[in-house]
C-alpha cells in the first residue's frame, strides 16, 4: 500500500464517495477550503493498493500554527474515512504520518475518530493507534456525542416519534404566529447579532462575524450551507443553518433573540430544517452534540434535553487520538496557556 496526497477537488470527492456516504462534513473539499481561510491548510492524503489503486482510506488533516510557540500540528476532524477492511490501510497511514511529522518538525499529530464506539472495527483501530504511541485525549475538539435523526421514514411518521412536549411546542409557535423563512443567501448579519444575544444569555463565547462570513463563502455556493430563520411580528429572534454533505445534513450553529422566548421558536425552527433537509434528500440529520456526561459537557443540560425531544438516535464517537513528537514543546506550551488562563480569570474577577 502507498499513500498519495490529493490535490484536485473532483478526485478527492470522488474517493470519498466511494469509501463512505456518510463520511463527515469536516473531511469535505469545501470545508477545507474554509479553513485555509482560518490559516489552517489541510493536507488530503488517501491509501490505496499498489496494485489496482483502489482507495481504502482517506485523510483531510488540518495544519496548524500553534500559538507563542509557532510550531505546528496536525489534525484530523471526524476521520479518516474508510470501512477499514483492510487492516494494512490504517498502518500505512500512521507510519507516512510519522514520517511527515519527523519531515515537516510537527509539535502532535491528533485523529478524532469518526468510528462509533458500537462499530465493529473499533477495537482493532485503537488498539493500532495505541500500538504506534498515541494517546486518547481527555476532552475532544468535536462533540464526542450526538443524536442523529433518520430521515428516511415520512415527514408524518418522524414528527409522530417526537416526544410529547416537543411536538407540542412546535404547535404552539405555528399557532402564535411564527414564521419560517429559508434563505437563498446566509444572512450573516441578522444571525450574528442574535448569536451576540446568545453569547451574553448563557456567559459563553463565540466566533467572529468574519469566520462565519468565510464559512458562508466556502460552503453556500456548492449548496454546502443553508440558513433558516423564525421571525415573529415582523422581527428577527431565532436563525440556524445547515451544512448538508453527502447523506447528512448537520445543524451547526443557532442563535435566538431575548424576546419572544414563550413563542417557542425554535421547535417549530428545527422542524422546519428537519422538513428541509429531508426534501433536499438528505437521509440523516444531525444535530451535532449533546452532553456525554463528563465535566467537558456540564453545562450542556438544556440544549441536550431540547434535542433529545426530536428522539433521533443517540451516538459516541471513539474520541481523539494525539501522538506528541515534541514532548517538552509540548510542556512548555501547556504551561504558559495555564498561565494566560489564570491571568485572564484575575483580570475577570477585579
Amino acid at each position: 500500500m502507498k499513500v498519495l496526497k490529493i490535490s484536485k477537488k473532483k478526485e478527492w470527492e470522488a474517493i470519498l464517495s466511494k469509501l463512505d456516504t456518510t463520511s463527515s462534513f469536516m473531511q469535505s473539499w469545501e470545508w477545507g477550503e474554509f479553513k485555509k481561510l482560518q490559516g489552517e491548510n489541510p493536507l488530503r492524503l488517501v491509501v490505496v493498493n499498489e496494485d489496482d489503486a483502489k482507495p481504502e482510506l482517506a485523510a483531510q488533516l488540518l495544519q496548524i500554527t500553534v500559538p507563542f510557540i509557532k510550531k505546528k500540528r496536525l489534525y484530523c476532524a471526524l476521520g479518516p474515512v474508510g470501512k477499514f477492511q483492510n487492516d494494512k490501510a490504517l498502518t500505512t497511514l500512521l507510519h507516512h504520518l510519522n514520517n511527515y511529522a519527523d519531515k515537516e518538525n510537527l509539535l502532535t499529530v491528533d485523529i478524532e475518530l469518526s468510528t462509533l464506539q458500537t462499530d465493529a472495527t473499533a477495537a482493532e483501530i485503537i488498539e493500532e493507534l495505541e500500538q504506534k504511541q498515541y494517546k486518547k485525549q481527555p476532552k475532544t475538539t468535536q462533540p464526542i456525542c450526538t443524536t442523529v435523526l433518520d430521515l428516511t421514514r415520512t415527514e408524518e411518521e418522524i414528527l409522530a416519534a417526537f416526544k410529547e412536549k416537543t411536538r407540542y411546542n412546535i404547535r404552539l409557535a405555528q399557532r402564535k404566529g411564527v414564521v419560517v423563512k429559508t434563505l437563498e443567501q446566509p444572512n450573516w448579519e441578522g444571525f450574528c447579532s442574535l448569536l451576540n444575544e446568545t453569547a451574553e444569555r448563557n456567559q459563553v463565547s463565540f466566533y467572529s462575524k468574519q469566520y462565519f462570513e468565510n464559512m458562508g463563502a466556502s460552503l453556500a455556493p456548492s449548496g454546502m450551507l443553508t440558513m433558516i430563520e423564525a421571525w415573529f411580528e415582523e422581527k428577527l429572534i431565532a436563525s440556524l443553518f445547515v451544512v448538508g454533505y453527502q447523506e447528512t445534513g448537520t445543524y451547526l450553529f443557532g442563535a435566538s433573540s431575548n424576546e419572544y422566548r414563550n413563542t417557542m421558536a425554535n421547535f417549530l425552527l428545527h422542524w422546519e430544517a428537519i422538513r428541509f433537509a429531508k426534501r433536499k434528500g438528505y437521509t440523516r440529520y444531525d444535530f451535532w452534540g449533546i452532553s456525554d456526561g463528563t465535566k467537558n459537557t456540564c453545562n450542556w443540560e438544556g440544549i441536550t434535553r431540547f434535542k433529545l425531544g426530536f428522539n433521533g438516535d443517540v451516538i459516541n464517537y471513539s474520541g481523539q487520538w494525539r501522538k506528541v513528537f515534541k514532548p517538552i514543546t509540548l510542556s512548555l506550551y501547556t504551561f504558559l496557556q495555564s498561565f494566560r488562563t489564570m491571568l485572564a480569570k484575575k483580570r475577570k474577577s477585579r
